[in-house]
């Protein structure tokens, strides 16, 4: 079964907006928003030999932030990378990585 990664990032969306909704920026509850984000992606991207590494982030609003990302992957592995932001202005991203290892 192949990829999907157009619907793959609109999962990954849809979870991250169902996960943080319309809340306001919280010290204390962040670290459940990413972890509760990261099971669920990586539930969805779960699958018979593949390795998957998910990477989480929330960010208050009026943070910098800057990424880059390089990648060698093989044409049956995935790369996937999704960003929501909340009506309060607080951001979530996810990096979700499947591997082929069979």
């Amino acid at each position: 079964m192949a990829w999907d990664n157009a619907l793959m990032e609109s999962q990954m969306k849809e979870i991250m907006s169902s996960v943080v909704g319309d809340s306001v920026w919280s010290d204390t509850e962040s670290g459940a928003w990413t972890k509760e984000a990261q099971s669920q992606i990586f539930k969805l991207l779960k699958k018979d030999g593949y390795k998957v590494v998910v990477l989480s982030e929330a960010l208050s609003k009026g943070s910098g932030c800057v990424k880059q990302q390089y990648s060698l992957i093989s044409a049956d592995d995935i790369v996937v990378q999704a960003q929501i932001t909340n009506s309060e202005g607080v951001m979530m991203y996810a990096l979700a990585v499947a591997t082929k290892y069979n």
